[in-house]
């Protein structure tokens, strides 16, 4: 399981093809919103459509998850996972 989170939407835009293939080894792949406060939003750049662009490259289980305190409750996250949060 490979739990990401966005830290800059410049870095994202930029980056976005590369990340389309660059979590191809994990078997769960959870996306988390991009961190507050980091930048300007960027129209058309975020972490919902970053998701949509790895499963649309063939990633076989991507979650988005907007925020990390949704992340237990999306289920993507087993119980017992010791995860306390995204970063």
């Amino acid at each position: 399981m490979v739990l990401f989170q966005p830290h800059r939407y410049t870095r994202t835009r930029d980056l976005l093809e590369d990340f389309a293939k660059a979590f191809d080894q994990s078997d769960v792949f959870v996306l988390g919103g991009h961190l507050r406060g980091r930048g300007a939003t960027i129209p058309g750049v975020s972490g919902a459509k970053l998701a949509d662009i790895i499963r649309v490259a063939g990633h076989p289980s991507v979650t988005f998850v907007e925020r990390k305190d949704q992340l237990v409750d999306s289920g993507a996250a087993p119980s017992e996972s010791g995860i306390s949060s995204l970063r």
